[in-house]
């Protein structure tokens, strides 16, 4: 699924898991599609490949998302996996 967002904020989240500490960059991303988009707010983990490019880069920009993966996390608030999209897709009319 591909949704265009806006980027709220950019956090850093570490926890303890199997295999040691994990460090993800969290994005909050405002849905901005024009045809139903989320009511609230969503989190976008950003890939590893990602984080070394653009860390730090994207509080208040517009992305679109191609999203694969969706699971609640603490609380119920949902967490997105997938990748950001490099150039806007392009669509037309008839």
């Amino acid at each position: 699924m591909i949704v265009k967002v806006q980027v709220v904020s950019e956090r850093q989240d570490s926890y303890m898991g199997k295999r040691g500490k994990v460090e993800q960059t969290i994005l909050a991303c405002l849905d901005l599609t024009p045809e139903g988009a989320m009511v609230n707010t969503f989190d976008y983990i950003l890939t590893e490949e990602e984080r070394a490019r653009l860390q730090g880069t994207l509080q208040g920009k517009k992305l679109h998302l191609v999203l694969i993966d969706i699971g609640p996390v603490f609380g119920g608030r949902l967490r997105f996996r997938g990748s950001i999209l490099e150039s806007a897709p392009t669509t037309t009319k008839a």
